[in-house]
């Protein structure tokens, strides 16, 4: 299990509600931890306030669009099934990659990776 450092979990845990203990870092902060919308903008700006990471350099809105799913992404992820083309998604946004961040100052998210929607 990977852990991350108390004073980030005791962030995550005091914005979503979720108990320290049940924290890992390998959970995805829009898919495990269930962020969207407004609430995933208001964690990463006060993630990137709280530690001081710079989080210029990413691209938020691959991440996340609107609150719950939009009826548009669903319709196109149907066509390219169709299609047979595998959709693009952002990378996993993961706890430890943030908690990481914060020894440097500054977060990099690797590349889109292609797999299914969860």
């Amino acid at each position: 299990m990977t852990m991350i450092s108390t004073a980030f979990a005791s962030f995550v845990s005091e914005i979503t509600n979720v108990r320290e203990s049940d924290l890992r870092g390998d959970m995805d902060v829009v898919y495990d931890l269930c962020l969207s919308g407004d609430d995933f903008d208001e964690f990463i700006l006060a993630y990137s306030r709280r530690f001081g990471v710079d989080i210029s350099s990413v691209d938020w809105n691959a991440y996340v669009s609107n609150e719950g799913i939009v009826i548009s992404e669903l319709a196109s992820w149907v066509v390219d099934k169709l299609r047979g083309r595998k959709p693009t998604q952002p990378p996993p946004l993961r706890l430890i990659d943030l908690d990481e961040a914060i020894k440097t100052a500054k977060l990099i998210v690797r590349q889109s990776e292609e797999k299914e929607p969860r």
